[in-house]
C-alpha cells in the first residue's frame, strides 16, 4: 500500500510501514512560515510514519461513517482549531505548528483555512502553491474538504509507485492506476494504463482517456476483475 501521497509504503500482510519518504524539517519550517505570512489563522495537521510502524485500520460499511479507532501520538497531531475530516481518537496531540513541524518522520503536512467559507480546495491550493512549490510538493485530495497537502519536494504517488515497482522487478508498463483527484495526476501520468472515474476532478479527466463509472458504483472492483480475466 502506498500512502500519504507517496510518503510511505506499507506491507498489507503484516500492516507495517516498510519505507518512508519524509519531509525535511527545514523545508517544512519554511513552508509553514510562508503560509502563516499569508494566512496567520491557518490550521495544520501532520502525518508521520516510521519504518516498522503499524498501520491504523479503519472500519466502516460506508465511507461517510469511516472511523479510525485509534491513532497513536506518532501518527497524527494537529494545531488548535484544526477540524479533523474523520472520527478519530480524542487523545490526538494538539500543539502549535512551530512545535509539531520539528518532529521527525513527517510524511505529510495538511493545511486548512480557519474559516473555509468562500474557499474550495482548488482556490485554497491556488492561493498557497505559488509560494511554497519551490521547496515542497503541494497538492490536494478532496472536493468536499478544503485543504492543501504538502510532502517532500519531488515525492508523489508516482515516485512511490515507481519505487515499489522497481523493488518487484516491474516497470510502468506493468502497472494499472486509477485516480480521481489532483494528487493522483503524477501517478496516472506514470502508469502504463491509467483510469479515472466519472466523477473525477477535471485535472484528472484531462490526463486520462479511460473512464469508469461513478466511484459509488464500485468500478475499481469491476476493473480488477477485468484485468484478472485478460
Amino acid at each position: 500500500m502506498i500512502g500519504g501521497n507517496g510518503g510511505f509504503i506499507a506491507d498489507m500482510h503484516n500492516m507495517q510501514v516498510i519505507a518512508n519518504n519524509p519531509l525535511g524539517t527545514d523545508a517544512a519550517l519554511q513552508a509553514v512560515e510562508r503560509v502563516l505570512e499569508m494566512f496567520p489563522d491557518a490550521t495544520f495537521g501532520i502525518e508521520r510514519s516510521f519504518i516498522g510502524m503499524p498501520i491504523a485500520q479503519s472500519r466502516s460499511e460506508n465511507y461517510d461513517e469511516m472511523r479510525v479507532d485509534k491513532l497513536s501520538e506518532y501518527e497524527f497531531a494537529v494545531t488548535p482549531g484544526y477540524v479533523a475530516a474523520w472520527k478519530i481518537a480524542d487523545d490526538i496531540p494538539v500543539a502549535p505548528i512551530e512545535e509539531l513541524v520539528r518532529l521527525s518522520d513527517i510524511t505529510k503536512l495538511i493545511i486548512k483555512p480557519a474559516d473555509p467559507t468562500g474557499w474550495n480546495s482548488d482556490t485554497w491550493l491556488a492561493a498557497i502553491a505559488p509560494h511554497v512549490r519551490d521547496i515542497v510538493q503541494v497538492t490536494h485530495a478532496s472536493q468536499e474538504i478544503v485543504l492543501a497537502e504538502i510532502s517532500a519536494l519531488g515525492v508523489t504517488k508516482a515516485t512511490a509507485l515507481a519505487q515499489l515497482a522497481t523493488s518487484l522487478g516491474l516497470t510502468a508498463a506493468d502497472t494499472v492506476a486509477v485516480g480521481d483527484m489532483p494528487n493522483d495526476v503524477p501517478m496516472l501520468e506514470w502508469a502504463g494504463e491509467a483510469w479515472t472515474v466519472a466523477n473525477a476532478h477535471p485535472e484528472v479527466r484531462a490526463v486520462t482517456t479511460n473512464v469508469l463509472a461513478h466511484h459509488d458504483d464500485s468500478p475499481v472492483a469491476d476493473l480488477i476483475e477485468d484485468i484478472l480475466a485478460r
